[in-house]
Formats: C-alpha cells, structure tokens, sequence
C-alpha cells in the first residue's frame, strides 16, 4: 500500500561526467528515496514516448516497489543538456526538483571523449574532435549530438536558462562537481536539505562510483584552445548562478 498517486519527486539532469553517479548510489542508501531501478531511465530525452500522448506508463515500470513516506527520483545527465527534456518535465510535474552538478567543462570535455574513445564510439584524437565541433558550434548551427557534444555540453549558461526558462530558481539546485569531489558529505547535505531530507550517517565522503581508468594523458596543448573557448560561458555561468568560478578559467 502506498498513499500517493505516484509521480517522480525530483530528478539528477546532470551534466554528464560530472559526478551524478556517485550522487545517485548515495542518495539510494537513504532509507525515504526511491530511485529508478536503473540509474539512467532516459525517458524524458526519447522522443518514441512523446509521439502523441506522453506514455508516462513507461516512467512507472521503472518504479515496481511503491511505498508511502517516500520520495522517488531518478538520474539520467543528458537531460540538462538536451533541449526538449526541461519543458517535457515541466509538463510532466510543474512541482519537479531538479539538481544539477557541474564540472570544469574543460575537464568535463576531455572526460567525455575519454570514455566514448574507450567504448569504441570515438576514433579521432581529443584535438582533433574538439577543433572540429568548435568549428561546427563557430560556424554553422551545430545540431546536438547525444554523443559527439564535448564541447556543446559544457556550454552551461544556455542550459540554465533553459531550466530556469520553466522551473522557479527555488526548486533547482546547482552543485559544482568541484566541491562535491572535495567533500561528498556536505554536497549531499545540501541536496538532502534541499529535498526535505534528513542527513544520515551511513556514509563515508568522498566515496568512488563509476571511476573508470583512462591512463596518464592529460589535457596539455588543447588547454589554451579549450579555455578561449569555454571563458565568455563561464562568466555567464558565473552570473547566473552567483558562482565564482576561477579554478575553471587556469
């Protein structure tokens, strides 16, 4: 028996490597959140189940043990970045709480292609895959790319306001990915409050989820590109979330 009719209470929309794997296993361990059985439903980013009707039905299979005192969430990061996704929430629940981790975009983006060279998806160099989207984003209306985005999706200013297009800035919560890897605990803290949740202590900080060994390379030459690139953004970024963002612009 459950008391409410079901409908999800808050979302992770992102950014993509930027830490929501590590935030989605902490927040399954608090004994009133629901998360979906799998870490990435992508449902509100496939357009099959917005061709008519919304098929919210599909939503729910992903939730088959319902319980009262709960809340339900779930984690998918290329909701932040993918344009319909935000106004397909906000039809779906206007009272949705989204939280929002974001990351360096220069290291987010070397990140990216790191592992989409490793899963077979990439086989042009990180130089060469950057420079080419930036002469794409530069020159023509580069269309997204739900995998070749490197640079696109650490374009944030866009993205929050496409959030805050729909969504009041009460029921959004950014986190840099930064403070998060510093100290899980007081990220989570922050998230939990934010929720109506209290803290719990079965966990230790700076826990590793879903780290994945990429070797040695470091992002070198492509710095001072990527930096130029990136520098009016993160200023933007900064004035619409009221962040200091120094440590990304070194």
């Amino acid at each position: 028996m459950f008391l409410k009719k079901f409908k999800l209470d808050f979302i992770i929309i992102g950014a993509q490597k930027a830490g929501t794997s590590a935030l989605d296993a902490y927040l399954r361990m608090h004994d009133r959140i629901t998360m979906s059985t799998i870490k990435e439903t992508h449902f509100f980013d496939d357009d099959r189940y917005f061709n008519g009707k919304p098929k919210y039905q599909i939503l729910e299979e992903f939730y088959p043990k319902r319980q009262k005192n709960t809340l339900y969430g779930e984690a998918t990061p290329i909701y932040l970045y993918w344009e319909p996704c935000i106004e397909r929430m906000y039809r779906y629940n206007k009272k949705l709480k989204l939280v929002a981790l974001l990351r360096n975009p220069i290291n987010r983006a070397f990140s990216h292609w790191n592992m989409e060279f490793s899963r077979g998806f990439e086989d042009r160099s990180f130089e060469e895959s950057i420079k080419n989207e930036a002469c794409e984003i530069k020159h023509f209306k580069k269309k997204q790319h739900p995998v070749k985005s490197y640079l696109q999706r650490g374009l944030y200013s866009e993205q929050i306001e496409r959030v805050y297009g729909f969504f009041p800035k009460h029921q959004v919560l950014f986190l840099k990915y930064e403070d998060f890897h510093l100290s899980n605990k007081n990220s989570l803290k922050k998230v939990l409050e934010f929720l109506d949740l209290e803290m719990f202590e079965t966990i230790s900080d700076n826990m590793e989820i879903n780290k994945i060994p990429y070797g040695e390379r470091k992002v070198t030459m492509e710095k001072s590109f990527m930096l130029d690139f990136f520098m009016e953004d993160i200023e933007k970024t900064e004035k619409l979330l009221n962040w200091n963002c120094n440590d990304w612009k070194v």
